[in-house]
C-alpha cells in the first residue's frame, strides 16, 4: 500500500513538474511579447501568471495581459473577466468571487480613478494581495466607459484626467449572488477586515451606528445622520481612524514608479542632500484622501447597502449593480452624460457643449 503511495506521489509530482516546464517555456515567449503564449498563460489562469512573475518579474507588458490588470507586477492578482468562468472555477474551488464593477477596463492606465487607487492602495498591499488569492476568484465588469478630459495647454504641455465614476467591490456567492458590497475606496486595514468579517447585514448596520455615536462623543460633536455631514465633519472622523488608511511597502513603491521619472529616483538614491523625500508628502495627502473616503463609505454608503440587503437578500449581482450605480451613485445607466451635462445649465454654447457620434 505504501508503494502504491507513493508511486502516485510520484506521478503527481512528475505531472506538475512537466506542466510547469511548458508554463515555463510560454512565459519565456510571453515576455518576448509572443501574443499566443500569453493567451496561452491566462488560459493556464493563476498558475500561468505565477509562472510568468517568477520567470519575467520585469516584464510588466506581459504580466498585465496575463493578469488582466494594470500593474500587476505589484499586485500579483489574476482577474477573470468570463463571469461564467469565475463562478466554475469558484464552484471548483469553494470560494466566493470578488466582483469589481467599474467605469473603463482595470487592464488599462486610464480606468476610473477609485479603480486606479485600488490598484495602489489595496491590490499592491501585500496583505490584501496574499487574503485575495488565498481566499477569493477575482473577477472584473466594465459598467461603462469613463469619461476622459484632456487639456491643452497650448505650449506643449498637456494634462490628461479621468473625471467622474465610482466603483464598488462585490463578494458573491458561487451562483453570482450578492453577500455583500463594499462601495467606493476603502483603506486596507478596513478592506480586509471587511473581506474577511462574518456578514450579518442587521448586525452590521448596528454596529455602524454605534461606531458612529462612539466618533461623535470623542470628537465631542453632536449625533448627525451620516448623510448630513459635511467634509470638515467627515475629515475630523476620518483623524480617528487614520492607522486603516496606512499604505505598505508595496504601495508607497507603486505610487513612486507613477510619479517619479527614473532619472530624478536616481539622483535622489546618490545625492548628500538631507530632504524629505517628495513622495512622503504625496503619500501623506493620498492617506488623507483615503482615510475620508473610507469612513465616508462605510458609515454611509456601506450602512445603506446593508439595509438593501437586509430587505431583498442574496439578489443578482447585475440587477443589485444598476440599483447601485442608479440610487446610490447617482450616474444611471440612463443619464449618458453621467451627471456632468444637468439639463438646466446654460453654458452659452451651442447646444451646450455636447457633441454625440
Amino acid at each position: 500500500m505504501k508503494q502504491i503511495v507513493i508511486a502516485v506521489l510520484w506521478i503527481a509530482a512528475t505531472r506538475f513538474c512537466a506542466g510547469n516546464e511548458g508554463l515555463r517555456t510560454l512565459a519565456q515567449r510571453a515576455a518576448a511579447g509572443d501574443a499566443s503564449a500569453v493567451a496561452q498563460l491566462r488560459e493556464a489562469g493563476p498558475a500561468g501568471l505565477a509562472v510568468l512573475i517568477e520567470s519575467y518579474p520585469t516584464a510588466a507588458a506581459a504580466i498585465d495581459a496575463v493578469a488582466k490588470q494594470k500593474d500587476a507586477s505589484a499586485s500579483r492578482l489574476y482577474w477573470y473577466t468570463d463571469f461564467e468562468k469565475a463562478k466554475a472555477a469558484a464552484r471548483a474551488s469553494g470560494k466566493p468571487i470578488l466582483s469589481l464593477r467599474l467605469l473603463g477596463n482595470l487592464d488599462e492606465e486610464f480606468s476610473c480613478a477609485n479603480s486606479r487607487f485600488f490598484r495602489t492602495a489595496l491590490y499592491a498591499n501585500a496583505e490584501v494581495s496574499r487574503a485575495l488569492q488565498e481566499h477569493f476568484v477575482l473577477h472584473w465588469k466594465s459598467v461603462r466607459p469613463v469619461p476622459k478630459i484632456t487639456i491643452d495647454f497650448g505650449d506643449g504641455r498637456t494634462l490628461e484626467r479621468t473625471i467622474t465614476g465610482n466603483s464598488i467591490h462585490y463578494i458573491l456567492d458561487a451562483d453570482g449572488r450578492v453577500i455583500d458590497a463594499l462601495p467606493g475606496l476603502y483603506g486596507p486595514k478596513a478592506f480586509l477586515r471587511l473581506l474577511t468579517g462574518r456578514v450579518d447585514h442587521a448586525a452590521q448596520i448596528r454596529a455602524i451606528d454605534a461606531a458612529l455615536a462612539a466618533d461623535f462623543a470623542k470628537l465631542g460633536l453632536a449625533h448627525q445622520r451620516a448623510e448630513d455631514l459635511d467634509d470638515a465633519t467627515w475629515k475630523k472622523i476620518a483623524q480617528l481612524h487614520a492607522d486603516d488608511a496606512q499604505l505598505d511597502a508595496g504601495s508607497r513603491a507603486l505610487m513612486r514608479a507613477k510619479i517619479e521619472p527614473a532619472e530624478a529616483a536616481m539622483r535622489r538614491a546618490i545625492s548628500k542632500t538631507i530632504v524629505e523625500d517628495p513622495l512622503l508628502r504625496v503619500v501623506r495627502s493620498f492617506e488623507q484622501s483615503v482615510s475620508v473616503d473610507t469612513v465616508r463609505n462605510e458609515y454611509w454608503l456601506h450602512r445603506e447597502l446593508h439595509e438593501w440587503l437586509v430587505r431583498t437578500p442574496a439578489p443578482k449581482v447585475d440587477e443589485f449593480n444598476e440599483r447601485v450605480y442608479a440610487e446610490l451613485f447617482l450616474t444611471p445607466r440612463s443619464d449618458p452624460w453621467l451627471g456632468l451635462a444637468p439639463a438646466e445649465a446654460y453654458t452659452a454654447l451651442p447646444e451646450n457643449g455636447l457633441k454625440r457620434q
